[in-house]
C-alpha cells in the first residue's frame, strides 16, 4: 500500500524567512510575498496567512498546493499566482471568492483546469473582477 505524502504546511517562520521580515516586524506590513517552490514544498496554507492582512501579491507557484483553505484571510489581495500547483477541484477554486480586491489569478497547469470542462466559466462567474490576460 502506497504511503500518503505528508502535509507540508506553510508556516509563519517560512514567511518571515522568505520575506526577510524579522520577528519584531508586523506581518500586516508585508505587501508582496513570493515563495515559488520546486513542485513539492507546500501542500497546505494552514493559518499562516492570518496576519498578512495588507498583502496585495502572493506567488506560491510550482508548489504542491492541494488546498486553498486559509486564503480568505488575505482581504487586500489583488494578485494570486498558483501556476503549476495541484489544485484539482472547483471547491478549492471557490475559496478566494470573498477576496473582493482580487483581479489577477494564475491557475495554469493545475489539474482542475483539465479535469473540469466548465472551469473558465466557473472562475469568471465566481471572480467577475478578474482582468482579462493581455
Amino acid at each position: 500500500m502506497a504511503r500518503a505524502a505528508p502535509w507540508l504546511v506553510l508556516s509563519e517562520e517560512a514567511i518571515r524567512s522568505k520575506s526577510g521580515l524579522g520577528p519584531q516586524r508586523n506581518l500586516a506590513e508585508l505587501r508582496s510575498l513570493s515563495i515559488p517552490g520546486t513542485y513539492q514544498e507546500i501542500t497546505h496554507l494552514g493559518h499562516s496567512l492570518m496576519r498578512l492582512t495588507g498583502l496585495k501579491s502572493l506567488d506560491l507557484s510550482r508548489n504542491s498546493l492541494v488546498s486553498l483553505e486559509g486564503i480568505q484571510y488575505l482581504t487586500a489581495l489583488e494578485s494570486l499566482n498558483l501556476y503549476h500547483s495541484c489544485i484539482s477541484s472547483l471547491a478549492e477554486v471557490f475559496r478566494p471568492h470573498s477576496l473582493t480586491e482580487l483581479v489577477d489569478v494564475d491557475l495554469r497547469l493545475n489539474p482542475v483546469v483539465k479535469a473540469e470542462s466548465d472551469y473558465r466559466h466557473f472562475v469568471v462567474h465566481l471572480l467577475p473582477r478578474l482582468r482579462r490576460p493581455e
